[in-house]
């Protein structure tokens, strides 16, 4: 009798053993269920970010970082030429005034 008992305990081991691995088992497919869907957020935000950056069809942010950086480049080389013809007047005004008062 002690062996059938023996063998009694140990099926109800098993069984509660193999029941825990059901229970993992459901929560480890919930949480793949979960992580799944987390994913598939991330995967949407990243295309959401790309189509803002890209523009598809439209402008996108690259294009207009592009069209910012060649304004900025545009405004400094007209800065330069102002300020380049403004100190030629001035040095011109300053010569004229300096040969006037020679003559």
């Amino acid at each position: 009798m002690d062996e059938v008992d023996e063998l009694k305990d140990e099926l109800k081991s098993t069984r509660k053993k193999l029941s825990n691995c059901e229970v993992q088992h459901v929560q480890a497919a919930e949480h793949q269920k979960h992580v799944n869907d987390c994913l598939l957020e991330i995967k949407d935000s990243l295309h959401g970010i790309k189509v803002a950056f890209d523009g598809n069809g439209r402008v996108g942010i690259k294009t207009r970082i592009d069209r910012l950086e060649q304004v900025e480049k545009n405004r400094k080389w007209t800065m330069r030429t102002l300020i380049t013809a403004m100190s030629a007047m001035l040095v011109k005004m300053i010569s004229d005034v300096f040969h006037t008062g020679n003559h």
